[in-house]
């Protein structure tokens, strides 16, 4: 049976590049991560998504991550954070969708020409328009 190593004392190797201890942690939590997200997002590739991101950005910022309490509490906190976003993400999405939607009805009623090359043209360029406003 082989020696444990404290969450920290991983933490400790991961800060001084050691590509096995990091391997340690992601197989430690990832599974467990995985579920938390999923429990928050209710999208299995999604949740599988955002625990790797955030893996991915632990060790890309390694040097730079500061934890104060545990990593366990810190990896949980960061896989909340990032399925928040998706959620606020997705929330706003589904909101501009409708958006589309009520534009493309509306353009079509003024324009009595719902289907025409010229309504089409309008309305592609104006959702353009305004995905360039919204995610510039």
């Amino acid at each position: 049976m082989g020696i444990t190593r404290s969450d920290k004392e991983i933490w400790e190797k991961i800060k001084n590049n050691d590509k096995k201890s990091f391997e340690i942690l992601f197989n430690r939590y990832h599974d467990s991560l995985c579920l938390y997200a999923y429990g928050l997002v209710r999208n299995d590739e999604a949740a599988e998504e955002i625990v790797n991101d955030v893996f991915f950005k632990i060790w890309s910022k390694r040097d730079q991550i500061q934890i104060n309490y545990g990593v366990k509490q810190y990896l949980f906190r960061s896989v909340f954070n990032a399925s928040t976003d998706f959620i606020r993400q997705n929330l706003f999405l589904s909101r501009y969708s409708f958006v589309e939607v009520d534009i493309e009805r509306k353009e079509c009623l003024a324009s009595r020409s719902c289907g025409s090359s010229r309504s089409t043209s309008n309305h592609t360029g104006l959702i353009t328009n305004l995905r360039k406003a919204v995610f510039k």
